[in-house]
């Protein structure tokens, strides 16, 4: 029974997941493209939260206006995500721990392997966020942890 809570957490974030990658897939795009917007922002208020003295950095690459902006006009795609996971990584390997980095360049790794000319957006982009956001939620348990 103590491992009922985890399990169930994976089962509904891949399930999160996979129908993001199902809304990115689908004709209509403009209910991926506003769940996308909520999470870009999200990733970029947390980062702001773990790492205040990076706040201006912060604002510059997770500009939710001008991300969304490019997403309704099609106009984002593996060359603009690039930058956003070299600066998402950047800021994690800031905010982890030491003990973190082989677990945070596997995720790295991974992302930029996916990262290719062609790659499906639909399986680019829920990938970056399921596992910078998972980096994140880590950092934070760490945080609260210590709190505590």
């Amino acid at each position: 029974m103590d491992d009922l809570e985890p399990r169930l957490r994976v089962q509904m974030h891949r399930a999160f997941f996979d129908h993001l990658k199902s809304k990115l897939d689908a004709e209509d795009k403009s209910d991926a493209i506003a769940w996308l917007v909520r999470l870009h922002d999200e990733l970029g208020k947390r980062f702001k939260a773990v790492l205040p003295s990076k706040r201006t950095q912060i604002d510059e690459h997770f500009d939710s206006t001008l991300f969304a902006q490019q997403l309704t006009a099609r106009a984002y795609g593996y060359r603009e995500l690039g930058p956003l996971v070299e600066c998402t990584w950047g800021l994690l390997r800031m905010a982890c721990a030491p003990d973190m980095d082989v677990q945070l360049q596997e995720a790295y790794t991974e992302v930029k392997a996916a990262l290719v000319p062609g790659a499906a957006f639909s399986v680019t982009v829920p990938l970056y966020l399921r596992l910078a956001h998972g980096q994140l939620d880590e950092i934070i348990r760490r945080i609260e942890e210590l709190r505590a």
